[in-house]
């Protein structure tokens, strides 16, 4: 079994504790959510059903490309980007839809669409540059939540200690 296999219920009427765990999402609904677990069980407030869910407990990324910007071109870039690094997904199809660029001074779409790799990547000795990350996920997986685990410091909560 590998770790991308392992899933965890998320509660609601559809799912089933494993019965090793079920005392422990009881007293985690509790201690977190201020609630018991039965709740999530009964009639549905507002009449909004709350199934619950099982999520991957980690998900692997595809197509992994990442780019390293100097505080320079760091600025650059969001002074013709409308102050993003990023274009959004909305510029991005309406810019498909009307065959036109619409930053100003952007780069050329080679630039942009190029793949970053480490031994192209330089990290810029002064100043705070950028890092920009892209890669394939499936839905409801956010690539700011791997981010925050690498760069986050410890913010003394323990409840992931008793899963």
């Amino acid at each position: 079994v590998q770790a991308e296999d392992l899933v965890l219920p998320l509660p609601g009427s559809g799912i089933r504790y494993p019965t090793y765990l079920q005392k422990v999402y009881e007293e985690v609904s509790l201690e977190v959510l201020k609630l018991p677990l039965s709740v999530f069980h009964e009639a549905p407030p507002f009449g909004m059903p709350l199934v619950g869910d099982y999520r991957r407990m980690v998900v692997k990324p595809m197509c992994v490309e990442w780019e390293v910007l100097s505080p320079e071109e760091a600025a650059a870039r969001a002074r013709s980007n409308k102050g993003r690094l990023l274009k959004t997904d909305a510029q991005r199809l309406l810019e498909a839809q009307a065959g036109v660029n619409l930053t100003h001074n952007a780069e050329s779409p080679q630039n942009q669409e190029k793949a970053f790799h480490p031994k192209n990547a330089s990290i810029p000795s002064t100043g705070t540059g950028s890092i920009i990350l892209k890669c394939d996920l499936p839905s409801s997986s956010y690539l700011t939540v791997a981010v925050r685990e690498v760069t986050r410091k410890d913010d003394g909560w323990q409840g992931v200690n008793k899963l």
